[in-house]
């Protein structure tokens, strides 16, 4: 009788065992769209943190961004942007054209964008036509902040980043 409950407590012991040993692993966490927080909030951020955020936030690479969010998001506070940052409006001449005689802007201002990104950016839009479609639906902080990104990439060493805050692949900010 001694053996068979020696049995039952062995049994016993050997099932709590496995079942506390075979835990379902956590799924992984999700990440999706820290590379484009962080490229956007550190954009112009001129400290050393903040510029490898921005960076690290424009390889793309969510797996990568996602465990770093939460330090580069304190090192890049809203309103800390060097180069006059935030989502103010543009000052960039949008250039010729008809003008709304009420805000001496112009009338329809995407054809002098959509000028501009098909010279500058071209690999941002499949065609002119794709390009319009895109700018129809801008709000005006958009617009202000996609054609100066589009201005700036003209003269800079390397336009793809200006071409991708122009096209609002990355956040404008």
């Amino acid at each position: 009788m001694n053996l068979r409950i020696d049995r039952i407590v062995i049994s016993a012991f050997v099932i709590v065992a496995v079942a506390c040993s075979s835990s379902t692993p956590s799924p992984a966490p999700d990440y999706t769209g820290s590379c484009r927080e962080l490229a956007s909030q550190c954009h112009g951020v001129k400290t050393p943190l903040g510029d490898e955020c921005h960076d690290l936030g424009h390889d793309g690479d969510d797996a990568k961004c996602g465990p770093r969010k939460a330090e580069c998001l304190a090192a890049c506070p809203e309103g800390a942007k060097g180069d006059g940052g935030g989502s103010e409006p543009s000052d960039v001449d949008a250039g010729g054209g008809e003008t709304d005689a009420a805000t001496d802007a112009p009338a329809d201002p995407c054809p002098v964008y959509c000028a501009c990104m098909l010279s500058t950016c071209a690999s941002e839009f499949a065609d002119e036509a794709a390009c319009l479609s895109a700018c129809a639906a801008f709000s005006a902080k958009d617009y202000a902040c996609y054609a100066k990104h589009c201005e700036d990439a003209k003269t800079a060493a390397d336009p793809s980043h200006d071409c991708e805050h122009a096209s609002g692949a990355v956040a404008c900010h």
